[in-house]
């Protein structure tokens, strides 16, 4: 008993690879089209990506989705209809973003399909009657050429800033809205970052129309002391003029009613130039003067030997000649005899010291130089 019931399951096995869906090749009246929006894009731009399907009879099918290295696919919509040679289609239409620049060849796109054999009348075993084939589209090939200058938005654009108002009160809400209307690739405001100097920020609400072509977010701010709302930039590539454009908003100063600036203020910059100039003037004065006043001093200083002429007492020679001690032995003789002549030997005594000065060659002090006429 047990032997015929293994042999039952056996065949049965048996039967069912024996039946099963046969795989054939691709037969007429089925066909896959892909088609691109562009073959030629910028990096950040997305470009439509299109399967068109068409078949007459089918049991069964599904497109494959399409997956490329370095590309995202998203999926946007499909439709089906019934064309002019009455072939039944099916359009998938999907978004493709590239994640870096390159050549790419977008292959491998295709649908599965089962078919029933035309002999199949309603008898049992209906898989001996399936079919099954791959429906595949040629390769096509998109470009992602790089943007200038590190841009990743691409489009026209037009950026503005406005407020509600500005004069406000102290603890006041004050409503800011950032406004972007254009075509492009910009999907929202996020990059578009907002920065106020003693202020609290608040998003409150982003909008989005795709029918005006416009983004806009709305801020609430509030401060205790007046600030100023400063220019927001956008840098994108026109496409059109193949050029990097630029949008701003200018800056919006708020004040705040009844505000009373404790700090005090500072010199402002044409102030702290006043102050140069007039310390550059004084320095350049007391400079000038301390060079005449030096002058005038040197013009009174005696030179040496005049100052050994004027010397009228044994003393006053004697503190001056002393310094010359031990340069000589005939002028330390001299210079002895000055401590005990009197006042008619003391002319004499100095007209010597004078001479021999001279001969020595130690007459000459403060740049001053005498000749042997100056002892006489």
């Amino acid at each position: 008993m047990f032997y015929k019931i293994s042999t039952l399951l056996l065949l049965s096995i048996f039967s069912s690879f024996l039946y099963a869906s046969q795989i054939i090749s691709t037969p007429k009246g089925y066909t896959l089209e892909a088609q691109l929006s562009d073959t030629s894009i910028l990096l950040g731009e997305t470009v439509q990506l299109k399967l068109i399907y068409k078949y007459k009879d089918v049991e069964d099918y599904a497109i494959v989705e399409p997956e490329f290295s370095g590309i995202t696919v998203k999926e946007l919509y499909s439709k089906d209809y019934t064309d002019t040679n009455v072939y039944t289609v099916e359009e998938v239409n999907y978004s493709l973003l590239a994640q870096h620049e390159g050549n790419f060849s977008l292959s491998n796109l295709y649908v599965e399909t089962q078919i029933i054999d035309a002999n199949y009348k309603n008898f049992d075993n209906r898989s001996k009657y399936t079919k099954r084939f791959s429906v595949r589209a040629n390769p096509i090939k998109l470009e992602v050429k790089k943007l200038p200058d590190n841009i990743s938005a691409i489009g026209n654009y037009t950026l503005t800033a406005t407020v509600d108002k500005s004069h406000v009160k102290r603890g006041e809400l004050l409503t800011l809205s950032i406004s972007l209307n254009g075509d492009g690739n910009i999907q929202n405001l996020d990059a578009i970052e907002l920065n106020i100097q003693n202020a609290t920020i608040y998003l409150i609400y982003s909008t989005k129309s795709k029918r005006q072509h416009l983004q806009t977010k709305v801020y609430e701010i509030i401060s205790d002391t007046p600030f100023i709302i400063p220019s927001l930039e956008l840098h994108y590539f026109d496409k059109e003029e193949n050029l990097v454009k630029k949008s701003s908003t200018s800056l919006i100063q708020i004040s705040i009613d009844d505000y009373v600036q404790k700090q005090t203020q500072g010199l402002n910059n044409y102030d702290k130039y006043i102050f140069f100039f007039l310390g550059a003037i004084s320095i350049l004065v007391l400079l000038s003067l301390y060079k005449v006043l030096r002058r005038k001093k040197r013009k009174k200083r005696l030179p040496f030997i005049s100052l050994l002429k004027s010397s009228l007492k044994r003393n006053e020679l004697y503190k001056v000649i002393v310094v010359y001690l031990r340069r000589d032995k005939d002028l330390d003789s001299l210079i002895y005899q000055l401590e005990g002549e009197n006042a008619l030997n003391f002319k004499t005594i100095k007209t010597e010291i004078i001479k021999r000065l001279v001969k020595l060659g130690l007459h000459e002090r403060d740049n001053l130089f005498f000749t042997t006429k100056d002892t006489l």
